[in-house]
């Protein structure tokens, strides 16, 4: 059996290849493939790759003229591997010397199915031309793990990393889990690979060594090129991330506050589904132009997904796209589902509108915002827009009351276990 397995998705790389192909040949660890899979570069990457097949039979190349994504390429690779361990690498980045002796060394000697390791990045853009920077952890990790703890460890310390080519893994621990990476979920697939190799892991380690130098380009993803794909993929990591957590629960160590942790690492993720939704909106990117059936997905994550627990904030924010240029926005509700839906409002940058309920009773606030009978808006019905807040069994006769006083423009606000019609 051959030792590693290095799988290395190449899409266009041909400026940055041969160093990449020499870092790994090179190694004082002979008894090793190169599975490289063409992603239908449109380069000179293929002539590359096939030069060096024919001058050294580890070199395996796969793939064709279809671009696929590194996730669809990186499971190939996995699917045709003969080494007992994986290793992925970038075709842009390079290994350090004798890198793969050091990953077959500790995992065979602690039997370990991942190890992770330290790493260097190295910026080309303009700016920071050839800067180098360390990507180490601070902080000690010393003997074998489940993964569960040490995933609980690293969070505590921020020292968490979803970068596939900072693992190494055992071949049949991936596939006796069926850890694979997740094409819908891309440009983000190793964060959902990575959460899931760690969690399942029973015996993990870290070791303090840089063994990988990464490359940081000018163009290269960042999280701040937010694009409606990045939502998606983010979106979709979260919601795969939860339905995990789900299934696998009952068999996650609960000790050491490691699915405290868990749940904190949850959180993040919507946290940042939240900040990509509320840029996308001020971006003016409908949510209903986005080729995703996201409301399927949503109803059955929601009350992990909602800070508006009483609200379909996916649904709203489709709808807010289309009455931001009324004049007038009304929230026709002031119980529970109003709030939720003035609270979401103000979030998303909407500062100018009225809470409204049919008759005053008692309390005429609501969220500091003074709450108008419906009636007494009467006059600006022609440029408003009404979001009933309520419960679907008052739909009917607010909706007919909004008819009577002549507004014609309105819809129900629910959460999908009620929403049955807008």
């Amino acid at each position: 059996m051959l030792d590693i397995s290095v799988i290395i998705p190449v899409y266009n790389s041909e400026k940055y290849l041969n160093d990449c192909l020499d870092s790994i040949l090179s190694q004082d660890l002979s008894n090793i493939e190169v599975i490289c899979w063409d992603d239908g570069s449109t380069d000179n990457s293929r002539q590359i790759l096939v030069d060096y097949e024919a001058r050294d039979s580890r070199v395996v190349v796969l793939g064709g003229t279809n671009n696929l994504g590194q996730a669809y390429a990186r499971n190939q690779g996995i699917s045709v591997a003969k080494g007992k361990y994986i290793f992925f690498v970038d075709a842009d980045d390079m290994v350090k010397p004798n890198a793969l002796q050091e990953m077959k060394i500790n995992m065979d000697n602690h039997n370990i199915d991942g190890l992770l390791f330290d790493a260097d990045v190295i910026y080309e853009c303009d700016e920071m031309k050839n800067y180098l920077i360390s990507k180490k952890r601070e902080h000690e990790y010393n003997g074998i793990f489940t993964g569960s703890v040490l995933f609980a460890r690293l969070l505590s310390y921020q020292e968490y990393d979803m970068v596939v080519w900072r693992q190494c893994w055992k071949r049949d621990y991936l596939i006796k889990n069926n850890i694979f990476f997740q094409d819908e979920t891309a440009p983000h697939e190793d964060n959902l690979f990575t959460f899931k190799a760690i969690l399942c892991a029973p015996r993990m380690s870290l070791i303090h060594k840089s063994l990988y130098t990464h490359r940081r380009r000018k163009g290269s993803s960042t999280a701040s090129n937010i694009t409606p794909q990045r939502f998606i993929s983010h979106f979709l990591v979260y919601c795969e991330t939860v339905k995990f957590i789900y299934e696998k629960s009952l068999n996650i160590n609960s000790a050491c506050g490691v699915m405290d942790d868990i749940y904190k690492y949850i959180l993040s993720r919507k946290n940042l589904v939240k900040k990509y939704l509320v840029n996308l909106f001020h971006q003016g990117v409908s949510i209903q132009e986005i080729e995703f059936n996201i409301f399927d997905k949503l109803t059955f994550y929601m009350y992990f997904n909602q800070d508006y627990k009483y609200i379909d904030e996916f649904f709203v924010v489709g709808i807010l796209h289309k009455i931001r240029n009324y004049k007038h926005i009304i929230v026709y509700g002031a119980g529970y589902i109003g709030r939720d839906t003035v609270a979401m409002l103000i979030e998303y940058g909407f500062n100018n509108f009225y809470v409204s309920v049919t008759e005053l009773q008692g309390n005429n606030h609501l969220i500091n915002m003074e709450i108008h009978e419906i009636k007494s808006l009467q006059p600006i019905q022609r440029d408003s827009f009404v979001l009933i807040a309520a419960q679907y069994k008052h739909y009917p006769i607010m909706r007919q009351n909004l008819i009577t006083l002549g507004f014609k423009n309105y819809c129900h606000v629910l959460y999908p276990g009620e929403r049955k019609i807008w």
